[in-house]
């Protein structure tokens, strides 16, 4: 072998043997330099690298400074195979190519990935641009799923979702994407929730932190609009959530329909339809649990009251070490009296 420096344990010129273990400290770094050889028999091992290059590097594995081409190929890495490696936690994929000025160096050039997001799938998104959740029921949380693609050769790593906005805490992140991701075919995906807990117009901007190199972070605004059954933006005397409900019937939640919403009051009991006033008047001194329009919940509130004549009742307040439920799902409250109460009367509201 004739060359200027070989720190390999291989024959550079004619038929080898051995593995080519590349290291670059530096992007500078030259591994072998040699003049002229033959890489047939030659195998190129795992790629380490010291510093974390940027998509397009390109590294010199071997300058060759004679006139001669390199003869043969290396074993698993041909002119346009790539070579795989890691660091700082980046998943990287070079491509080799036999080419040079002075003679035929094999160069190592870092492949770019290529982000691309759609919503829903078939549909690209503008990075910087909005997508929309539309209007929902207050209480009734819809859900998207977000495609991300790697359209570039390179491989997409990061893919780390935060988010910013007065709103963001009505957009949620219920399924998130995994990295790396190979191209130019490779997709992740992840899952938003848009579930707000006030009504009204709801904006934040989701950020997608990712390694592609110009579209870092990808940004998306989302945007959405709750309405409640405690709201009447248009003051028609039908609630803003019940208008968009029956918007098959001409309803809007937006729009003054007075007349529209008459005929619908004056002929919902011809239906068998009550308001829940006029269940509740059904039902005098045993009031029906109704349901909060805003948390979609049912309260029961229990209270005991001690009496030792049967007139004059007391407070009598439960408390949590004494109270369990039992198998069969009943409250149970194990107490004792320390006075001369008689009798005790269970109140509910």
């Amino acid at each position: 072998m004739t060359g200027t420096k070989n720190p390999f344990d291989i024959a550079l010129t004619g038929t080898g043997s051995g593995t080519v273990t590349p290291a670059f400290p530096t992007p500078a770094t030259v591994p072998v330099t040699s003049n002229g050889f033959t890489a047939t028999g030659l195998t190129v091992g795992a790629l380490t690298l010291g510093f974390d290059p940027p998509a397009g590097q390109v590294l010199t594995l071997v300058s060759n400074t004679s006139g001669t081409p390199i003869g043969g190929t290396f074993t698993h890495l041909a002119a346009g195979g790539t070579l795989a490696t890691t660091h700082g936690g980046r998943s990287l994929l070079f491509r080799a190519s036999f080419t040079g000025g002075d003679g035929n160096d094999l160069t190592l050039t870092l492949l770019a990935p290529e982000i691309a997001i759609e919503q829903p799938a078939g549909t690209d998104l503008a990075a910087g641009g909005s997508n929309s959740f539309g209007t929902v029921i207050l209480g009734s949380p819809v859900s998207l799923v977000f495609t991300i693609r790697n359209t570039g050769a390179g491989i997409l790593n990061g893919l780390t979702i935060t988010k910013t906005g007065a709103d963001q805490a009505a957009f949620d992140v219920t399924a998130a994407p995994t990295a790396p991701v190979s191209g130019p075919t490779g997709s992740t995906a992840f899952t938003v929730r848009f579930f707000p807990t006030t009504s009204g117009a709801k904006t934040a901007v989701l950020h997608l932190a990712n390694d592609d190199s110009n579209e870092n972070p990808f940004a998306i605004t989302l945007t959405g609009r709750a309405l409640a059954t405690t709201d009447d933006t248009d003051g028609d005397g039908l609630n803003d959530a019940a208008e968009f409900q029956l918007a098959a019937l001409g309803f809007d939640w937006q729009l003054s329909q007075s007349a529209l919403v008459n005929t619908l009051m004056t002929n919902a009991n011809l239906a068998g339809l009550y308001t829940q006033s006029q269940v509740q008047a059904l039902n005098v001194g045993v009031p029906l649990l109704a349901k909060n329009p805003v948390t979609g919940k049912f309260k029961l509130t229990l209270g005991i009251a001690k009496s030792a004549n049967l007139v004059e009742f007391y407070p009598f307040p439960l408390t949590a070490p004494d109270t369990t439920i039992n198998p069969q799902g009943k409250l149970e409250f194990e107490f004792s009296v320390p006075d001369h109460a008689a009798f005790l009367r269970v109140e509910a509201e």
